[in-house]
């Protein structure tokens, strides 16, 4: 099987696979990148298994390999296995080998495609954030802020309220401010419809095994405090097909989410551009720390490649896209009632106004 995928014309993938459960996963995560011909692309992938012997000659680094313009790691996580191999990856075209189990499938995407994409982006001159973002008309609002600080919830409160979905998870965006969708399957929780009103009527299109589901991951989380507890996962359009999707919009808010538990409710309007920055980039470097790993252990064989400079490069892309960018930040304790309320009225005189 062979497969392509183009992102907007910014970045284009060729997939081959003889195992039809990566071809399921590719088909299932990016319906709406999929075209019949991708071109020259910027990133090849190819799954099945990984021939060992062209590691002989490569130099070990803890439990990575490395070689010239080549990087490879063996990992396992609770019952996830999988091995990867990086080659030219300061090329314009890089091949990725990826050969895993059925629960390596979510750290294929998060731990390895997501942030080689960030970094063959970069090298273009295009930043993929870390972030939810909407559309009001030809105006982006880009959300950004930490794991469970509410980015989905200010999404789906944008929605109802009239806006666009450009993402919900990463957002493409050029030299020229442009704000590109990248639509993927949103994280559901039971929180999410408890405390969006316009929500609670579509809790009856999840189906019954996975409400059940949902139920015991939210006790888990209350339990253990354990936030890497997956909840329901769907395309949005599916769930509540009145949503509308766009392809692009220009960014013309940025809001930034941050949690202060013990602190008091807050909202900060014109945030300096340096400090949206540094939040900005800490957002999204949080997003590749297994990922850096495997830049360091390439670094161990090449020195001197962009690979050491990559997180500076990408920061520098944000700081020219913040650059005169009106900036809001809201600063939440908890998510009481009260609390809430304050938040989702503020997401509404704030940044939807």
């Amino acid at each position: 099987m062979t497969l392509f995928l183009s992102f907007h014309h910014l970045f284009s993938i060729k997939i081959h696979s003889s195992d039809p459960k990566f071809e399921s996963l590719m088909r299932s995560e990016y319906p709406n990148f999929i075209v019949p011909e991708g071109g020259e692309p910027d990133l090849e992938i190819r799954f099945g298994p990984f021939v060992k012997e062209r590691l002989a000659s490569w130099k070990p680094f803890f439990s990575y390999k490395s070689a010239a313009d080549a990087v490879y790691e063996e990992k396992r996580y609770k019952t996830a296995r999988w091995q990867a191999a990086i080659l030219g990856l300061m090329r314009p075209r890089t091949t990725l080998f990826f050969d895993g189990n059925r629960r390596s499938m979510i750290f294929f995407i998060g731990e390895i495609l997501e942030p080689l994409m960030r970094f063959k982006l970069a090298q273009k001159g295009i930043a993929l954030i870390h972030s939810s973002c909407v559309a009001l008309g030809d105006r982006g609002i880009l959300v950004s802020g930490i794991r469970h600080t509410g980015k989905t919830l200010v999404m789906l409160k944008a929605l109802f309220r009239g806006a666009s979905l450009l993402s919900d998870d990463y957002t493409f965006v050029d030299g020229q401010k442009r704000l590109y969708g990248y639509p993927k399957k949103v994280n559901f929780f039971v929180t999410h419809f408890r405390e969006l009103p316009e929500l609670k009527p579509y809790w009856k299109n999840v189906p019954t095994s996975e409400r059940l589901k949902m139920r015991l991951y939210y006790a888990i989380r209350r339990i253990t405090g354990d936030y890497a507890v997956l909840g329901y996962q769907r395309f949005l359009t599916d769930l509540i097909p009145r949503v509308e999707l766009s392809d692009s919009a220009g960014l013309s808010r940025l809001v930034l989410l941050a949690s202060d538990p013990g602190g008091g409710f807050s909202v900060k309007k014109n945030v300096p551009p340096e400090a949206a920055v540094a939040r900005l980039a800490a957002n999204n470097q949080w997003e590749c720390l297994e990922f850096q790993k495997m830049l360091t252990a390439y670094a161990y064989e090449n020195p001197q490649s962009f690979a050491n400079d990559w997180l500076g490069r990408e920061a520098e892309l944000i700081s020219r896209m913040a650059k005169g960018i009106e900036t809001i930040e809201i600063s939440i304790p908890d998510f009481s009632p009260d609390t809430l309320n304050r938040y989702l009225r503020a997401v509404e005189e704030e940044v939807l106004k």
